[in-house]
């Protein structure tokens, strides 16, 4: 193992020479420090839930490290907009402690750039501040009061089959919040559409605008998460480049989202205990709210009648046991290989195997070259110095610590329920047309404008593992501000 770098896979064919196949993970475990995880967050960056306005996260009490030294891998999908996007560390409820979200190639969509997450320093711990695709003409932070809660909404029925609707949104003018209601558009090949939403920091709640994406299937190459036994980025020196990608062919098999932590999971989140926690099959989302993933895998398989039932039998067989469950890290998965049990696709895939061993659909690798690499590593390092600056309250503007609103004591909303337009039933869209969405009777919204956001409302969330805190009391004279009813 070379002490100043990780990365494994060609290392996990040469040991399956020298030791049995079950002992190989066991060995690259111990000697490396690391397991490489067959579940876990997808990078938010690739997908993550929609909700008008996404729920507050909880808190964590211990603060997490800061960002590793990442390196790309040495092979990236074709494309002249695919770009490497690092890594950031998120809470595992399992482990009790931290795991590296891996980097990703990600096939950016047209007119968009990524805006990296930070851990924010907030009242009782750390809170994670989401990353964002913002539009190139936005500010990185397009800062604005709270919105009101989403309006409910009946959405009828589809005027022709070709047609999805996208849910109604409040947008921020110079007269306030406009209520925007909810339309029907055609659908694109290949494309789906991620609505506006609004997310809660410190400094007040983010707007991202809404854009056209490439499917869940076509958006670039999805990487394991890891979780480190010993903090191995101390060694000088150290970098982490990963070779273990999650097999797109069983990803959307054992998909899972959890609002709550606004991500997408996949692997092994089956049970009632997972179900309990929020864990719930992206496809029984997706069937009563808007979902990305869920209205275009709808669409594109509308001429397969066996699709959605094949979906269900597939959880169904699992959360039952009839099925076997997936395995939850690479050790596992090497374990079942040997015993020759596993009859699905792989859950992981190294690199050196795609395109050889295993066939991957529409997945054309190239070679890294030194100066991309170069680039890709400069940029990296960029993206993880502005995300610990921005943990500390530094305006990477300006350089200077002004912000008063990241010192602990600040609380974080309750947003209301996400109110969600009821589906119209089994209305089956038809071939797409190529177009923009318009909206009715041409009501052009305003981009955002930063102002000052209104002080949090008194509320906050459970922090995790502790009682949350008591809610701090209202000015002298004041009264508390009521929430807003689901």
């Amino acid at each position: 193992m070379i002490r100043n770098r990780l990365w494994f896979g060609p290392l996990a064919f040469a040991l399956a020479g020298a030791f049995p196949l079950s002992a190989v993970a066991d060995k690259i475990e111990t000697e490396a420090g690391v397991s490489v995880q067959a579940r876990g967050p997808v990078h938010e960056a690739f997908g993550r839930p929609w909700e008008a306005v996404a729920t507050p996260l909880p808190v964590m009490r211990q603060k997490p490290p800061d960002p590793i030294a990442e390196e790309p891998p040495d092979q990236r999908p074709a494309g002249a907009n695919v770009r490497w996007l690092p890594g950031y560390w998120q809470w595992d409820t399992d482990q009790k402690d931290y795991i590296w979200v891996t980097g990703c190639w990600r096939n950016m969509p047209e007119g968009r750039r990524w805006v990296v997450g930070y851990w924010a320093t907030v009242a009782g711990g750390y809170y994670w501040v989401g990353g964002h695709l913002a539009a190139q003409q936005e500010q990185d932070f397009q800062i604005v009061d709270e919105p009101p809660a989403p309006q409910e909404e009946e959405m009828g029925s589809a005027p022709d089959d070709h047609s999805f609707y996208i849910p109604g949104s409040w947008f921020y003018t110079d007269q306030g919040y406009n209520w925007r209601g909810g339309y029907w558009s055609d659908q694109q090949e290949g494309r789906s559409w991620q609505p506006a939403r609004y997310q809660w920091t410190p400094q007040g709640y983010i707007y991202t605008s809404g854009y056209w994406d490439a499917n869940f299937g076509q958006r670039g190459m999805l990487f394991a998460p890891v979780y480190f036994n010993r903090p191995l980025w101390n060694t000088t020196g150290w970098f982490y480049r990963p070779q273990y990608m999650v097999n797109p062919l069983s990803l959307l098999a054992s998909l899972f989202l959890n609002t709550g932590a606004n991500h997408y999971y996949y692997g092994d989140y089956y049970g009632n205990g997972y179900a309990n926690a929020g864990y719930r099959p992206w496809y029984n989302y997706g069937a009563s709210r808007y979902d990305p993933i869920y209205s275009y895998e709808r669409w594109s398989n509308r001429s397969n009648a066996q699709w959605l039932p094949g979906l269900r039998g597939t959880f169904d067989g699992r959360q039952s046991g009839t099925l076997a469950l997936p395995p939850r890290t690479l050790a596992d998965q090497i374990r079942l290989n040997a015993q020759g049990t596993v009859k699905s696709p792989a859950t992981l895939v190294a690199l050196a195997q795609v395109n050889n061993q295993v066939k991957i659909p529409g997945l054309k690798l190239e070679p890294v070259t030194a100066k991309q690499r170069t680039d890709m590593m400069l940029n990296t390092r960029a993206m993880h110095k502005t995300s610990i600056d921005l943990g500390k309250g530094i305006n990477i503007q300006t350089g200077v610590n002004s912000s008063t609103s990241l010192k602990p004591g600040v609380a974080i909303p309750k947003v209301p329920g996400n109110v969600v337009p009821k589906a119209p039933g089994n209305v089956v869209p038809k071939a797409p047309v190529n177009v923009e969405p318009k909206v009715p009777g041409n009501v052009v919204p305003k981009a955002p404008v930063h102002v000052e956001p209104k002080p949090p409302v008194n509320i906050v969330p459970k922090i995790h593992g502790e009682p949350a805190p008591k809610t701090p009391q209202p000015p002298k004279g004041g009264k508390p501000e009521k929430p807003e009813k689901p």
